[in-house]
């Protein structure tokens, strides 16, 4: 993995010039606010508090969490978790914070729960429990990396990650804690370090704010069309916006379903609506897309993942041989420069061997003809069909 800390030296060093400088009223009082802030939930989460936590103790340490209050969702997350059951919540924060499991497995567990907590909070609880390790991950910190021109963007404005992910972002604040200590060794733990993040992200001039407003919103217009998560998103709001049932599966698709664009989506199904046999349900469970009109399937779409898509495309080969009469559209949506990549795959002899070989079954869509089509057609996307993606699609035998 390429470093998420690819920074200008010459931006990082004048922010932390700045940054140091600054040692008006504006800058102690938000040191100590942030001291302060440390303090209490590190105290709302000692162990022996957490194992007698009631209601009113994790409504306090909801309240106090900068994720719920910024988001203004606290009441919600408040409702979620006390439905989940406190004995529950008890189990989930312990864990996370005093587990001896791997920290990626302790992070999955909770972000995967019903309790709801995002990446923001789960990494600001951690992250006041053990500064030292663990770095706060919130859109403060994010436009402050951006400010500083990382070059990985995808973990820089994907606002929510795995466990993993939360693991590789830490080691790369560490770096930046390292590099800013190199310039004045004034940054003892990563908490400390998002104090930093938080003055590049704020202290910025009114005209290099709209800019950098600007350039964030760029990055994740990208982050649409080339991350699988995102293109996913964007496929399942086309379906839904064209009227279609829409399904997700496959392993990821809890992280997806806490995503806010998910959430917006009003015919997403909770379970494909058609059955078959054993083995062609267990296929259709696990593809990452499915537009349904009624109960006919009307197009399937594999996205192709960040590691290479062999397993994707073995299910569609299962699939489009298991069932002779299976001749619902078949997309393989990918960025568009991973063209050659993509005929590269579905034609290798073990498709191309079969009774009926992969390529002639399916067809390459660029991610940014579904993006395009959102953005472009507007209103008049409703009235599209499925059919109408065949246009924007090519063919790969």
């Amino acid at each position: 993995m390429s470093s998420l800390v690819k920074l200008s030296p010459a931006k990082v060093k004048r922010l932390l010039e700045q940054f140091l400088r600054v040692a008006d009223v504006h800058r102690a009082g938000l040191h100590d606010s942030r001291e302060t802030h440390l303090r209490l939930v590190r105290s709302l989460v000692k162990k022996d508090r957490l194992a007698r936590l009631d209601r009113t103790a994790l409504q306090a340490l909801i309240g106090t969490l900068w994720s719920f209050r910024f988001w203004r969702n606290a009441d919600f997350i408040l409702e979620s978790a006390l439905a989940v059951g406190l004995p529950e919540v008890r189990k989930q924060l312990h864990d996370l914070l005093y587990g001896t499991d791997d920290i990626v497995l302790r992070y999955d567990r909770l972000f995967g729960s019903p309790i709801r907590f995002d990446t923001a909070a789960i990494s600001e609880l951690l992250s006041v429990n053990e500064p030292e390790r663990y770095a706060v991950r919130n859109i403060s910190s994010r436009k402050g990396l951006f400010r500083l021109r990382a070059e990985e963007l995808p973990l820089v404005t994907h606002g929510q990650i795995t466990g993993a992910e939360y693991v590789a972002y830490c080691t790369e604040i560490n770096r930046l804690r390292e590099r800013l200590n190199e310039v004045e060794p004034v940054f003892r733990t990563l908490y400390d370090v998002d104090f930093f993040l938080y003055f590049a992200a704020y202290e910025a001039q009114d005209e290099e704010r709209e800019s950098l407003a600007k350039l964030f919103a760029e990055a994740e217009q990208r982050r649409r069309t080339e991350s699988p998560a995102g293109i996913r998103l964007a496929l399942l709001e086309l379906g839904d916006r064209m009227g279609l049932g829409v399904w997700a599966g496959g392993p990821e698709v809890k992280s997806l379903r806490r995503r806010k664009d998910f959430k917006k989506l009003e015919r997403v199904l909770d379970e494909p609506p058609v059955r078959y046999d054993d083995f062609t349900d267990r296929l259709l469970a696990d593809v990452d897309v499915i537009w349904f009109e009624g109960k006919k399937i009307a197009a399937l779409f594999e996205v192709e993942p960040v590691e290479g898509f062999s397993e994707g495309l073995l299910r569609l080969a299962d699939l489009v041989n298991h069932r002779k009469s299976f001749n619902a559209p078949v997309y393989i949506v990918a960025p568009d420069d991973h063209w050659e990549r993509v005929v590269a795959e579905v034609t290798r002899p073990a498709f191309e061997n079969l009774p009926r070989p992969l390529a002639a079954c399916c067809r390459f869509l660029p991610a940014s003809a579904v993006e395009m089509i959102l953005e472009k057609l507007g209103d008049t996307v409703s009235h599209m069909t499925p059919g109408s993606l065949k246009q924007f699609s090519t063919a790969v035998e």
